[in-house]
């Protein structure tokens, strides 16, 4: 499988399923579909691909906040975003969305690829910044899905 940066169009590289950017101006990271026919409901099978994707570990007090781009509806002029907040890494807090475990319903369904992610960071750091960020990029004619 060698797939092309769905932001960008760059070339990627490629860690078990998860694909990233090359280009260091984009830096963009998505799981490809494939990993949706592997049994993530087995939780060794889910560390596995963890492992192969090279996710590192993180600290139990460090935050992140991660934007998602998702697929445009039928109604929408441009894709649209999702921020959210974890205590994971950002690659593995996706990975949980596309795979519907403990994932927004957004996501879920048209998370396309994770464009950014800020961290790490306290938690409280992290709750002041996740709606900061919203807006900027509503600010910068992002269009914002919901959180």
């Amino acid at each position: 499988m060698k797939d092309k940066c769905r932001a960008c169009k760059n070339e990627t590289s490629q860690h078990g399923f998860l694909f990233k950017c090359i280009d260091r101006n984009c830096g963009a990271v998505f799981w490809h579909r494939k990993i949706l026919l592997e049994n993530l409901e087995d939780d060794a099978v889910f560390e596995k691909q963890l492992s192969l994707a090279q996710i590192p570990s993180v600290n139990n007090d460090d935050y992140f906040v991660y934007v998602i781009q998702l697929s445009r509806k039928k109604d929408e002029v441009q894709d649209s975003i999702y921020v959210g907040m974890t205590s994971l890494h950002p690659h593995h807090r996706y990975l949980n969305h596309i795979t519907s475990r403990k994932g927004s319903r957004h996501v879920t369904k048209r998370g396309k690829v994770m464009i950014q992610y800020e961290g790490p960071m306290s938690r409280k750091e992290a709750i002041k910044r996740e709606p900061e960020l919203a807006e900027e990029l509503r600010e910068n004619n992002i269009v914002y899905g919901g959180h």
